[in-house]
């Protein structure tokens, strides 16, 4: 956001990265209330401390930590995660009362990795001098695309994609 970080601050230490306390920050001021749950992958302590205050301080209906190894080559780190990705499924079937088959999993995959291919098509028009997008638009389509149902963000990312195209650099 291009707001100032006004409540992050009372709830973790002040030198944690703009981008983690930001998060905290929105969270805190209520924007992120219509989320029906929030998974956290661990990625570095920072994100870890907005979990935590998170955790404490933000009301959301479905929370999870997902201990995501940082090696999976070995044999055992490999069935960790592969336990935990299995814990996860039957947590969110229980929680949203839904069925998560094989067959789901595998179109969501799909849809997924085209939603990114959109962002990359379009985070490589970002190359050209000057750019044809901004970093704010990129951050802004970046955010659209974590929290849109993938069905739409695709269709609207290849608008996007299309829109850009067409811009002077």
């Amino acid at each position: 956001t291009e707001e100032s970080i006004s409540m992050s601050d009372a709830y973790m230490q002040p030198f944690y990265c703009p981008n983690s306390r930001g998060c905290l920050d929105e969270a805190l001021q209520g924007k992120y209330d219509s989320l029906d749950g929030l998974i956290y992958p661990y990625s570095c302590e920072h994100l870890r401390g907005v979990y935590n205050s998170w955790k404490l301080h933000v009301p959301t209906p479905y929370f999870r930590f997902l201990d995501v190894p940082s090696y999976v080559a070995t044999p055992d780190a490999l069935n960790f995660f592969i336990k935990e990705l299995e814990d996860f499924i039957i947590e969110l079937e229980k929680h949203f009362q839904v069925s998560i088959s094989k067959s789901d999993l595998q179109q969501a995959i799909v849809k997924c990795n085209e939603s990114r291919q959109l962002l990359r098509e379009i985070y490589s028009l970002r190359e050209s001098s000057p750019p044809r997008l901004s970093g704010v638009e990129a951050h802004y389509l970046n955010l659209a695309h974590l929290l849109s149902p993938k069905d739409e963000i695709i269709k609207e990312l290849k608008r996007v994609l299309e829109n850009i195209k067409s811009r002077p650099g």
